[in-house]
């Protein structure tokens, strides 16, 4: 699976387009998807975001129509892309028909503003918003689906696993990060207000090598006898997770701030924040700073009342933890690539026993007792020869991530077969239930004329379990069971 994407960065822009992006390439790789950049020359240096030359081709001159993009593609070795993401505000449907036109690629938007004609297959916008479907729908009306929510945002691999941020009675260190390029030069402002504030504990300031103000702003921490510089951190989830306050921008780091639970005043430091941040702060996610550039007097009062206030710093923590868990890169590369079933075979055993006997799958199983590897392979090698039940390997991309098993009744003369799934745990969380068990009833209709009824045994405790199958269409049976009809009696 060969995947482009189209985004830039530049001092004006700033570096959260091309971050996010990275971050999707390098979740997409996870499941063996090939990746590369196509992106205009700038004023800034893209390693300096973690983009490497290798992978990258830059172009110049206008590319609204998409025909610098694709005349990129034509000089690059290797096929044509089969998915194009783009993370551009200045490309609309103009570019995405003609790159679906010149390549035959799906197309993927990756938006949060709504100002524009957006002609996507997918959409993903990870800011909060009540609808979605509402927001985008004079834009983009007829788009496939809508991957909308903190629950997508597109983070680093490393907020999957991320320390939470410490909420102390004394808060004893800050964090301040204002984005890649920082354009209206707010690092230094906060760095003033935390200094106004009278705080006497450890700051730490992160930037990048793209902020034209480097040079000032290094000379600004230089002053401060508790404070420290650190730039082109790989990630930010060290930094996120480490201080017991944080002070802020809009963007890609507010999730970040998110997934670590780090009580945050956030900044409004560009146009596309407006609408998140207010709606963060007033569902109790952020405390917002309203004035814009910092008015550091102002902000300097905001962090000596959150530093006085544990219980509203607690609160803080709780609800931006709550809206991000750092695998949203994941679902939405998996929303991205195809999902296969094939036929199960005898060298899959070994993956399917490690999942099948990791604690958090028997826990969920009816019977949650260990499984000897002695007895699973005999159970397999009996299962994949048995034409009474069906055993299928689920794949996303080039990764194997679970399994899906058809046991038929009785020779399946009543046409009645139950079903069950289970997953690799690291793929658990990422909303493939539904679409495996949707994928599964089709393969089944095609492969096997016998079934007429899907049924299915959930433990009433197993509340994720049972929301999957009712989304899939599963109702409950007088027996305790969730039946799904697939075939009428004449079929």
């Amino acid at each position: 699976m060969q995947v482009l994407f189209r985004a830039d960065a530049s001092q004006a822009l700033g570096g959260g387009h091309i971050r996010r992006c990275l971050s999707l390439a390098g979740a997409l790789e996870a499941f063996g998807a090939q990746t590369l950049f196509i992106v205009a020359g700038t004023d800034i240096d893209y390693t300096g975001l973690g983009l490497p030359d290798t992978g990258r081709i830059e172009i110049a001159g206008d590319d609204r129509e998409g025909a610098a993009t694709l005349a990129a593609l034509n000089t690059a070795d290797g096929s044509a892309p089969d998915v194009a993401i783009v993370d551009h505000y200045a490309l609309d449907a103009r570019w995405h028909d003609a790159i679906r036109k010149g390549t035959g690629a799906a197309i993927v938007g990756i938006d949060d503003l709504a100002d524009r004609p957006l002609h996507c297959d997918l959409l993903v916008d990870h800011n909060w918003h009540r609808d979605h479907r509402a927001k985008y729908g004079r834009v983009a009306g007829d788009v496939a689906k809508i991957l909308g929510g903190p629950r997508f945002a597109l983070l680093d691999p490393a907020y999957r696993d991320i320390a939470r941020a410490p909420v102390e009675e004394t808060v004893a260190s800050i964090g301040i990060f204002t984005g890649a390029t920082d354009p209206e030069g707010s690092t230094q402002a906060a760095l003033d207000a935390v200094v106004r504030s009278g705080f006497e504990g450890m700051v730490e300031v992160v930037s990048t090598s793209a902020n034209p103000r480097l040079g000032q702003l290094r000379a600004a921490v230089a002053r401060q006898d508790k404070a420290t510089l650190v730039t082109d951190l790989p990630h930010l989830a060290g930094f996120m997770s480490r201080h017991g306050l944080q002070i802020g921008s809009g963007g890609g780091a507010t999730w970040e701030r998110c997934a670590a639970g780090a009580p945050t005043i956030a900044a409004i430091t560009a146009d596309n924040q407006t609408a998140s941040l207010p709606a963060l702060a007033e569902n109790g996610v952020v405390r917002l700073h309203g004035k814009r550039p910092i008015d550091t007097g102002t902000l300097a009062a905001e962090i000596a009342d959150l530093i006085g206030n544990r219980s509203l710093r607690a609160q803080l923590a709780e609800r931006s933890r709550a809206l991000v868990d750092g695998r949203g890169a994941m679902r939405v590369a998996a929303a991205i690539l195809p999902m296969r079933l094939r036929k199960a075979a005898a060298r899959d055993s070994a993956m399917a026993y490690a999942w099948r006997n990791a604690p958090q799958t028997r826990a969920l199983s009816n019977d949650p007792s260990p499984i000897e590897r002695s007895g699973h392979e005999g159970w397999w090698h009996r299962a994949i020869a048995n034409p009474d039940r069906h055993l299928l390997f689920c794949e996303i991309g080039a990764r194997p991530v679970g399994v899906l098993r058809f046991d038929f009744d009785s020779g399946g003369v009543g046409g009645e077969a139950l079903v069950s799934i289970y997953f690799d745990p690291a793929m658990t969380g990422l909303g493939l239930g539904r679409r495996l068990l949707d994928a599964g009833r089709d393969w089944l209709i095609r492969a096997d004329p016998r079934a007429r009824r899907l049924v299915a045994e959930i433990d009433d405790a197993n509340h994720a379990s049972l929301a999957i199958f009712a989304r899939a269409g599963y109702t409950p049976a007088a027996d305790g069971t969730y039946r799904l009809t697939i075939a009428g009696p004449s079929q």
